[in-house]
């Protein structure tokens, strides 16, 4: 999952045995699991869900790493927060400490929403909603364009009809066409699109988030 790495460990699941520490390996005692909890692979191997996965990397990943592998398999379309939300209640009955942490990071996110496409995109987001003095955008807000298409923005103030476009460092010159064709479009619907640049939100992330307000206020916004 994008954000998370177990490190060169190997995580192992047991249901309702003992088995005697290992070295490297991670040893995870389950109760009260489901099938819906295990998933099994063409080699006959078992492994765990999705949703059972992410509830053990609640565990041990810091904050930020959490949130993004919770992202990324909810962009991959493995699982939807309300199948998360019922593994994660169902589970925690059994003294999970990882069940509140990852409840807090899908409660963070409408999920009547889209999950964030990029590390970079989430953390920018974050950052934003972190920030008392400022408005939350949508996460990757689908508006129909001029042609009839639709367009999801990085981070959309619907309200203001404005958004920011977290554009990747090494764009090649057709995708750059493509990005000026999808905002002129998009700015004939009444829609103005900013654009940050990712290695800027990776390395001076309070310095972007400082430009946000006057952006904001350039929109329409008044605090």
């Amino acid at each position: 999952m994008r954000g998370w790495s177990s490190g060169r460990g190997l995580h192992v699941s047991v249901l309702h045995r003992t088995l005697r520490p290992l070295d490297g390996v991670t040893i995870h005692r389950r109760h009260g699991l489901s099938e819906d909890d295990i998933v099994g692979l063409d080699e006959g191997a078992l492994i765990a869900s999705p949703a059972l996965t992410l509830l053990d990397v609640a565990f041990t990943a810091d904050e930020f790493a959490l949130r993004s592998a919770y992202h990324d398999v909810w962009h991959r379309g493995l699982l939807d927060p309300l199948q998360l939300i019922t593994t994660v209640e169902r589970l925690s009955t059994s003294g999970r400490s990882g069940g509140p942490r990852l409840r807090a990071v899908i409660d963070r996110y409408p999920i009547d929403g889209f999950p964030a496409r990029s590390q970079n995109e989430l953390r920018l987001f974050d950052a934003i909603y972190d920030d008392p003095n400022l408005p939350n955008p949508r996460l990757n807000h689908p508006v129909q364009r001029s042609s009839g298409r639709s367009a999801f923005i990085d981070l959309a103030w619907p309200d203001l009809c404005f958004g920011i476009e977290v554009d990747h460092t090494d764009t090649h010159e057709g995708k750059w066409k493509d990005d000026l064709r999808r905002t002129s479009e998009l700015n004939a619907v009444g829609w103005t699109i900013d654009r940050v640049m990712e290695d800027h939100v990776e390395q001076h992330l309070a310095a972007t988030v400082a430009t946000i307000a006057p952006r904001l206020r350039r929109h329409g916004w008044r605090p």
